[in-house]
Formats: structure tokens, sequence, C-alpha cells
């Protein structure tokens, strides 16, 4: 082999291994979307939507649902709480998963600013009912 060949094998390796390590690390979660706060209240919207599903079907697990809810809320009260910067910028994503966490997080623990009350009123003239409620 020749000098030329070697350098481009080496080239496209080393393209080829930074441009992973540049995937990967677009794809892992963002700052917020890692923190306790957030995989909490993320896990309480699962379960008042399970909550609410079984109760349409008739299921008599309500006293369950809402201990899973309950113990949730204790886990969510004993993290590190979001701050006022990490709350906005959660309800002013335009991912609605993200907006319905961060209404989540708001229902368990409100934060009182004046502008987290502004964008909290926004969501309150959305068309979709569960953000309103």
């Amino acid at each position: 082999m020749n000098i030329r060949k070697i350098h481009k094998i080496w080239y496209l390796i080393g393209l080829v291994v930074g441009l992973s390590l540049f995937l990967s690390g677009c794809s892992s979660k963002s700052g917020v979307e890692g923190k306790k706060w957030f995989q909490y209240a993320s896990k309480y919207d699962q379960a008042r939507s399970n909550a609410i599903a079984n109760d349409l079907a008739g299921k008599k697990s309500a006293i369950q649902d809402l201990d899973k809810m309950s113990k949730i809320k204790w886990k969510f009260l004993r993290t590190k709480q979001p701050t006022e910067a990490e709350i906005i910028s959660v309800l002013r994503s335009p991912n609605r998963r993200f907006q319905r966490v961060g209404l989540v997080a708001m229902s368990l623990k409100p934060i009182e600013t004046d502008q987290i009350i502004g964008i909290l009123f926004e969501f309150l003239r959305d068309q979709d009912r569960d953000f309103r409620f």
C-alpha cells in the first residue's frame, strides 16, 4: 500500500469516528430532559393518563392509581426543583410533550413569577383541552 491510500483510510476512519461521536452527542437527552424533576413529572403525567384511562374503561383501580400518583409526587417533591429558567424553557418549547411535562411540574409545585403566570395564562387559550386543564 502506498502512503496516499493509508492517509485516505485514516482520514475516513477519523471522519466516521468524529461523525458518530457528534451524532451520539446530539441524540443524548437535553439538559432539562435528563433532570430528575423532569423524569418524575413525566412519570406523574403518565400515571395520571393511565388513571383517567382506567376510570373511563370502568376499571376499579382508583385507589391504586391515586396511590401510585401520590408516590411519584413525593419523589418529585424530594428532588432538586426546577429553576424558573428551566420551567420557562420547557413551557416555551415547541415540543408539546415538554410543555405538558412542564405544566405537570407546575401543578405539583408551582413557581409563581409574573413571567410564568403569563405563560400559564396562554395555555388557558390553547385549543387542546388537556393543556387548558
